[in-house]
């Protein structure tokens, strides 16, 4: 019997579509994004997106985070989960500018 796996993808788009080909039925995939709100809209700046995905391993590694839920709880670098622009499937993190 195949284990599902939660995969918390924190790979910047190029790289995340070489992986996707092997995610499974069985597998939760949720792609992290960080950005700044503009009219409403999330903009990523990729050197802020690149520091932020590497605090962001920092952060789960240091606080030994093992459910998808505790991502939420990151705060570093100024950014906040934004539940509103987020999906089971996709966790948004805001910088206010």
């Amino acid at each position: 019997m195949e284990k599902s796996s939660v995969i918390v993808n924190l790979a910047s788009r190029e790289y995340s579509r070489c992986i996707e080909q092997y995610i499974t039925d069985r597998d939760r995939w949720i792609t992290v994004e960080f950005g700044e709100l503009v009219q409403g809209k999330i903009r990523q700046k990729g050197t802020l997106a690149k520091m932020a995905r590497g605090e962001m391993v920092r952060f789960l590694a240091e606080n030994n985070i093992r459910e998808p839920e505790g991502i939420k709880e990151f705060r570093e670098l100024g950014f906040d989960f934004c539940g509103e622009l987020s999906s089971p499937e996709k966790y948004v993190f805001v910088k206010e500018k």
